[in-house]
């Protein structure tokens, strides 16, 4: 075989390779149990992610102390990828990290959907009166503007993350909103940003809209949660994942929040013990 050092190439064959090690993992956990489904399909997606890096270490180190190139030496050095594929999926990489290429984790896989869908029944019906507000995140260092809005109640009805805080973006974020509704609102609560104004009037003018600073604390407490997470996470690594995790997060979040200043302590042991079992 030839000398030169070829990045496509050695990928190339180092893809064939991994292709028949997962399938025959896959196999593997499917005969352990079908419902492992979706851990094969999450190592599969995980490991189409990188340079094969260690595999390449591994070749290369065996090539450096003389060992000639062939298939052996290949089908050697490709199960080094899979390293870096069952990191992603058994969570050994944290939450936001850009190694994680925005992958799910294995418990994400087999138990979100089931939790979500338990979540998303025991969800209070979304009040008719909306607070919306922004706020500026770092994404990658740069400025981004998350757009959040919330009941009277304090549940999250949408968020959407953009780099401007214009008209534009909140006529986007206000069709989005009744969009994912299917209805409009009673009352509008904004602060005095004009751009709410425009998309008030152009999208849902028969609304009552509010506009004052004052009036919108529902909003601006509902920031906080998001503000926690992301100094726990050292910031976020893409729009995509902020828009991706927030989403999630606002959704979960508050189900671990009750609200504890209208429970005496036994009721709210017995709360967390109920929203633990769901």
């Amino acid at each position: 075989m030839s000398e030169r050092w070829g990045p496509a190439d050695f990928k190339d064959r180092i893809d064939t390779l991994l292709a028949d090690f997962l399938a025959a993992e896959a196999e593997q956990l499917l005969v352990i149990d079908d419902a492992l489904h979706p851990v094969a399909e999450q190592l599969q997606s995980a490991a189409a992610h990188g340079k094969r890096l260690r595999a390449a270490f591994c070749y290369w180190g065996w090539r450096a102390v003389g060992q000639p190139d062939s298939d052996a030496l290949m089908r050697a050095a490709a199960p080094m990828h899979l390293v870096h594929a069952a990191a992603i999926v058994h969570d050994d990489l944290i939450d936001g990290s850009p190694l994680r290429h925005d992958q799910l984790t294995a418990h994400i896989a087999l138990f979100g959907q089931a939790y979500a869908d338990g979540l998303r029944r025991r969800r209070p019906r979304p009040g008719d009166k909306w607070h919306l507000d922004e706020v500026f995140i770092k994404i990658s260092g740069v400025r981004q503007y998350l757009w959040r809005a919330v009941d009277q109640d304090g549940n999250v009805l949408d968020i959407l993350a953009r780099s401007r805080r214009d008209a534009k973006a909140a006529k986007r974020f206000l069709a989005k909103i009744m969009k994912k509704q299917q209805r409009v609102s009673r009352v509008m609560v904004t602060d005095k940003l004009r751009s709410y104004g425009t998309a008030h009037w152009e999208l849902m003018p028969s609304v009552e809209h509010r506009s004052h600073k004052g009036l919108n604390n529902q909003a601006e407490n509902s920031h906080q949660p998001t503000r926690r997470r992301e100094r726990a996470m050292t910031g976020f690594r893409s729009v995509g994942a902020a828009q991706w995790f927030l989403a999630a997060f606002s959704g979960i979040s508050p189900h671990f929040r009750p609200r504890r200043h209208l429970m005496t302590a036994a009721e709210h042991r017995l709360e967390m013990t109920i929203r633990f079992t769901l």
